[in-house]
């Protein structure tokens, strides 16, 4: 992937690529789809004007991630889902065959109760630091659309008067955002 600043448009294009690929194949509940909403959402921020689209795939990432952790509890309740079976390609054309099952490492049939306990504590810490991280990009959408930053680029203010977050997204994690400065870099 381009990640070099001067080609962030590529690397936009490549994830969004990637992404198209993964949510396609993959379900909700992918660690792999929700680290391609999170890259896209990274270099999404760092380019101008495209703060919005940021906070939508960390927003997306997150809630894989949610998908996630709740499909671990559930497993670490004893609900494990029925092993999705793999079916040979239809060699005759005729559209009846299924997909292959993607990603059989994530699957959480193939998981021991100590995987799927340190999946959750992962999932838990990774939840947390999404959380944020839409509740800030969101809190820096409010407070330039306030002080109508709009047409200086959103990437150029950081944040302002005390505020606390009020994204959904980030209830029940105990985040607030402080004082910080409000001034053009």
């Amino acid at each position: 992937m381009s990640c070099l600043p001067e080609k962030l448009d590529l690397a936009i294009t490549d994830f969004e690529a990637a992404l198209a690929i993964k949510g396609e194949l993959l379900p909700l509940s992918s660690r792999q789809l929700a680290e391609a909403h999170y890259k896209l959402s990274i270099v999404l921020d760092l380019t101008s004007g495209r703060l919005a689209q940021a906070i939508h795939h960390a927003e997306k990432a997150l809630e894989s991630v949610e998908a996630r952790l709740a499909e671990m509890r559930n497993a670490q309740n004893g609900q494990v889902p029925p092993m999705l079976e793999e079916t040979k390609a239809d060699t005759k054309g005729k559209g009846k065959a299924t997909a292959p099952v993607i990603a059989p490492k994530e699957m959480v049939q193939n998981m021991t109760k100590n995987q799927i306990e340190a999946e959750i504590k992962d999932l838990e810490g990774l939840r947390e630091e999404l959380a944020l991280r839409v509740c800030v990009g969101c809190s820096l959408k409010a407070l330039c659309l306030t002080l109508d930053c709009s047409g200086r680029g959103d990437e150029n203010y950081t944040f302002g008067r005390s505020f606390e977050c009020s994204s959904a997204s980030a209830e029940g994690t105990g985040y607030r955002i402080r004082r910080r400065s409000c001034e053009g870099t």
